[in-house]
């Protein structure tokens, strides 16, 4: 990025669309991404960065240091993990019909099956959230009055993003939102239906949001503080 004084940190991706203003987002990876106008001048992005300097160290340092806080996966006897906000250990077993189920107290994995955790329980996490989002997605947003607004609710392998609101109404969440508590679930899934009714992030987009889910700050604060965990 050009300017007189060099920043000390460095954009990792600038993303232009046909918002009308320029904001910083720091990532779960602890990348800077620059969201900004088609029209905006590299002499704009970089005044807004310089402005922001001191917000963006404190934020990438604590992303990054979220980053490094997630555990390792061993996919290791009694090791736990997470499914709509509750933990439940792995047990492996030579007898399961199937190569990893849950029974409501544990995931239990086929004993042949170790070298092929990850995979399958990124697959297990997907098939869940095809089920239950639709459903929760279909339940709020009858109570919001959007029940024509959405053409269709999508599962994302999304590292970088919880959910996502398309210019023609396909709403898209991150399989990884099966780990987190219900409730935060359900805010995710409200702030993408209130994108139907603005596509940014304006102070009637968050009106919107707090008309839906009064008190939604507390949930949206418990993602990014936590969000980090679910991981795989």
């Amino acid at each position: 990025m050009k300017g007189k004084h060099p920043l000390p940190f460095s954009v990792d991706r600038i993303i232009r669309s046909k918002r009308k203003t320029i904001a910083l987002q720091i990532t779960e990876e602890g990348e800077l991404w620059v969201r900004a106008p088609y029209h905006a001048k590299e002499s704009d992005i970089y005044r807004v960065l310089l402005k922001h300097v001191a917000w963006v160290e404190k934020h990438l340092a604590a992303a990054r240091q979220r980053k490094a806080a997630r555990p390792e996966r061993l996919f290791v006897e009694g090791e736990l993990f997470y499914y709509l906000g509750h933990t439940y250990p792995l047990r492996f077993s030579v007898q399961t019909p199937q190569p990893l189920l849950f029974d409501g107290a544990a995931f239990v994995m086929h004993a042949g099956k170790q070298a092929e955790a990850a995979l399958l329980f990124e697959k297990w996490y997907i098939e869940q959230a095809a089920v239950f989002l639709p459903e929760r997605v279909a339940g709020w947003a009858a109570r919001a009055g959007l029940q024509g607004y959405y053409t269709a609710v999508k599962v994302s392998r999304a590292r970088k993003r919880w959910g996502s609101c398309s210019s023609k109404g396909s709403l898209n969440f991150s399989w990884r939102l099966m780990m987190a508590p219900v409730e935060v679930v359900d805010y995710v899934i409200v702030h993408e239906l209130a994108h139907l009714r603005h596509h940014n992030h304006s102070a009637a987009f968050w009106q919107e949001v707090e008309r839906q889910m009064p008190g939604y700050a507390v949930h949206h604060r418990w993602l990014r503080q936590h969000g980090h965990l679910f991981s795989l």
